[in-house]
């Protein structure tokens, strides 16, 4: 990992620069997350001296990269999408969510394939 201004976390550096890779403006991510513009800023700037542990997966999927690519010595090559995390997590940890999460998720899915064939059955008309 690249050197770190004193007393800058390794961290908040990769974050960072994965932010910068991303392409991403701090209003994107924090729409994305469901959070304010400066709950974002405070984690990059460092306002929040320690970016809590529960707060990297929100932020490694808002910005299309996997959680341990904070703590890797540089980032991976693989341009990974948010559609591609997701579909990763919830297959390698489907049978270990509760049913109600399951249900959920499954739920949720339905109704983007049906917004989806309302869309398209709409631009059609």
């Amino acid at each position: 990992m690249k050197d770190t201004a004193k007393g800058a976390s390794p961290v908040r550096e990769r974050l960072k620069e994965l932010v910068e890779r991303s392409g991403l403006k701090q209003a994107e991510i924090a729409r994305r997350i469901g959070v304010d513009r400066n709950w974002v800023n405070q984690r990059i700037t460092g306002a929040v001296k320690v970016i809590p542990a529960d707060d990297l997966p929100l932020l490694a999927l808002a910005i299309g990269c996997h959680p341990c690519d904070f703590f890797e010595d540089r980032p991976q090559a693989r341009e990974t999408s948010i559609a591609d995390v997701v579909a990763r997590e919830l297959s390698e940890g489907w049978d270990e969510l509760p049913e109600p999460e399951r249900e959920l998720i499954s739920g949720l899915v339905e109704l983007r394939r049906r917004y989806r064939e309302q869309a398209l059955t709409q631009e059609g008309a």
